[in-house]
C-alpha cells in the first residue's frame, strides 16, 4: 500500500477534546471492498462520547506511483470479508 491520497489532518471532525491519561477507544472501519483505492474511517470515543471522526484515503501504487490492484493475498482477504466483486 503507498501514501495517502489526502493529507492526515483533512477529512477530521473534532467533536470534543480528549485530556493525557484519558482512555480513549479508537475503531477504524472498512466500509466497502477496495479496487486501487481504499476508504478507511475512525472514530474516537471516551466511553459513549464521541471525540473525533475522520477518514484517510489511500493507494495501492507501484514504484512508479501508478496505480495498482492490491495484492492477491490482500485481495483474498478482502473476498472473504466482502465476497467476490
Amino acid at each position: 500500500m503507498g501514501p495517502s491520497s489526502r493529507p492526515p489532518c483533512r477529512g477530521l471532525t473534532y467533536h470534543r477534546p480528549s485530556h493525557f491519561d484519558d482512555r480513549v477507544k479508537i475503531t477504524v472501519t472498512l466500509a466497502e471492498k477496495p479496487r486501487a483505492r481504499l476508504r478507511l474511517t475512525y472514530q474516537v470515543t471516551r466511553g459513549e462520547e464521541l471525540l473525533v471522526e475522520g477518514f484517510t484515503v489511500h493507494a495501492f501504487v507501484n514504484r512508479d506511483f501508478k496505480a495498482i490492484r492490491p495484492p492477491a493475498s490482500l485481495e483474498t482477504a478482502l473476498d472473504q470479508a466482502f465476497g467476490p466483486a
